[in-house]
């Protein structure tokens, strides 16, 4: 049974990352592997703990504005390819939150054009 609020777009989308907490705060450019208006999945080259604050930027094609949530790591594992983990490289669970109503609906109308 599917428990998710929100449908899931299955689409890259480009995204910039910042871990809140590094004092550093670089941003990692990354793409989706699917979103929704409270979660996402994307691919990183640096392993997240379980748990990380991210501030999370990306593009709607239909909203043609950035969007900024604020996000939290909830799961963390390495890429598969062809059943063999691939060396640095994770998929990233991020539950998403601090999105407009507007933003959220945006999001829920390109996922149900993507799907």
């Amino acid at each position: 049974m599917e428990k998710r609020k929100y449908r899931r777009a299955s689409s890259n989308v480009e995204i910039k990352y910042e871990v809140i907490e590094d004092s550093l705060a670089m941003a990692f450019y990354t793409g989706t592997r699917n979103f929704s208006a409270e979660g996402a999945c994307f691919i990183s080259f640096k392993k997240l703990e379980i748990g990380t604050s991210l501030r999370i930027e990306f593009v709607i094609p239909d909203l043609k504005k950035a969007v900024v949530a604020k996000g939290k790591v909830i799961w963390a594992k390495p890429l598969k390819i062809n059943d063999e983990k691939a060396a640095d490289i994770f998929e990233i669970g991020v539950h998403m939150f601090g999105l407009s109503e507007i933003e959220k609906m945006a999001i829920e109308q390109y996922a149900m054009a993507k799907t």
